[in-house]
């Protein structure tokens, strides 16, 4: 090690301290022992390390502390001399205190400072490899704002193809021949399945499914009624026993067989539409409570099947214009319209319809229930009457056709 040593001053507290010249390299850091600051030391010449060419370690005597009272050096210790230095602004006889060189000084870690970059190639390759990396981010983005763009036009496309499905359903329901209630349900199927938790959709395919089913059922109704009109007869023929009552009971017989076969069949489809309609109504329904088009259906369920307070308790919770769809005024009137038939149901179910068909001319099904209302009352006319005005609408209504086909001429 060389004998050669330097002086440096801290630049926070001033402490002066000495190193052994090999030590201070230039750009080492040093720790002041006192306040612990860590800072350069350099032989440039700038301010920022203070470094003062000393004699060797050796030459020196030790430094003693000064004394408190009086400030001087303690015997056997000696004072350094003033020395102007570069970046120094105070005189050169004033001392800076503490004028003592420390023990404690000592070599900190040296702080690792990157190079300059002296290869031009690697510099080129080095910025080529930043932009690339840059254009892809930027593709990226772009690419995520195109899908996300994209993602959003057809989810908007979809919603449209909803609505026009939506709507072509419902006025396929209006018309009420079978083929087109058929249609409908698969409509509001297929809507269904591309959003399952859209709000009335399962409900309003339930409701489809009812009408269907209560069709079948009131056409069961018919020919149940017919087949007690029948029987009724039959045994009048044998009571009476009139001349050529036989052939005529035979007759009749061969006609109760085929109503009764036309009526079974009937029944089968009614109960199986019904229980799919209650199953899907009643999924809407634990979805979500507030469901209208789920409440309307199980309301429309519950008055087919003559549950009068279930029917009002779910109708009731609808509200707004849910509480005003023609849909939803049939269902209330569709209760008066169920077996056992009273004159009192019928005066009833003749005034909802009526309001009904006048207000929704285009629901077809109350227009139909008219017709047969006024059958049972015996006004053929007013029967025909309305099954034309169906026919009118919906030259496809095979029921009306078959309704206005059986009344007499």
């Amino acid at each position: 090690m060389s004998e050669a040593a330097v002086l440096i001053r801290c630049e926070r507290c001033r402490a002066l301290f000495e190193l052994p010249d090999d030590v201070v390299t230039d750009g080492v850091a040093v720790q002041c022992g006192r306040c612990l600051l860590v800072f350069k030391a350099k032989r440039s010449g700038e301010v920022a390390p203070l470094l003062v060419t000393a004699p060797p370690l050796e030459a020196l005597e030790p430094m003693a502390e000064p004394d408190a009272a009086s400030g001087k050096p303690a015997p056997g210790g000696r004072e350094l001399p003033a020395v102007d230095m570069p970046g120094d602004r105070r005189p050169a006889s004033r001392t800076p205190a503490p004028r003592a060189t420390s023990p404690y000084a000592k070599p900190h870690k040296p702080v690792v400072k990157a190079e300059p970059e002296d290869d031009y190639e690697a510099m080129l390759a080095r910025k080529k490899r930043n932009t690339r990396v840059f254009l892809l981010f930027v593709g990226l983005l772009v690419l995520a704002g195109g899908g996300y763009l994209a993602a959003t036009q057809l989810k908007l496309h979809k919603a449209n193809v909803d609505a026009k499905k939506l709507a072509e359903a419902l006025a396929l329901v209006k018309k009420d021949d079978d083929l087109s209630l058929e249609k409908a349900v698969s409509l509001y199927a297929e809507v269904s399945k591309a959003a399952p938790d859209a709000d009335d959709v399962d409900g309003d395919r339930a409701y489809a499914l009812f009408l269907l089913g209560g069709a079948a059922k009131a056409d069961a109704e018919d020919e149940g009624r017919r087949i007690t009109l029948l029987q009724n007869a039959m045994i009048k023929l044998q009571q009476e026993k009139k001349d050529g009552w036989e052939k005529a009971f035979a007759a009749a017989k061969l006609e109760l067989a085929d109503l009764d076969a036309r009526r079974q069949p009937l029944l089968d489809r009614s109960k199986r539409l019904l229980d799919e309609g209650l199953q899907t109504a009643r999924e809407a329904f634990d979805r979500d409570n507030d469901d209208d088009g789920a409440n309307r259906a199980l309301g429309f369920y519950y008055s087919l099947t003559g549950d009068q307070d279930k029917a009002d308790a779910s109708l009731g919770r609808l509200s707004g214009d849910a509480a005003t769809d023609p849909r939803t005024s049939y269902a209330r009137v569709a209760a008066d319209l169920t077996e056992p038939s009273s004159q009192e149901k019928q005066v009833r179910a003749d005034e909802g319809l009526s309001a009904l068909a006048s207000s929704a001319s285009d629901f077809l099904r109350a227009q139909v229930d008219l017709g047969r209302l006024s059958e049972e009352k015996g006004e053929t006319a007013r029967a025909r009457e309305r099954f034309q005005l169906v026919l009118k609408q919906n030259p496809a209504h095979a029921r009306a056709k078959r309704l206005e086909a059986a009344l007499p001429k």
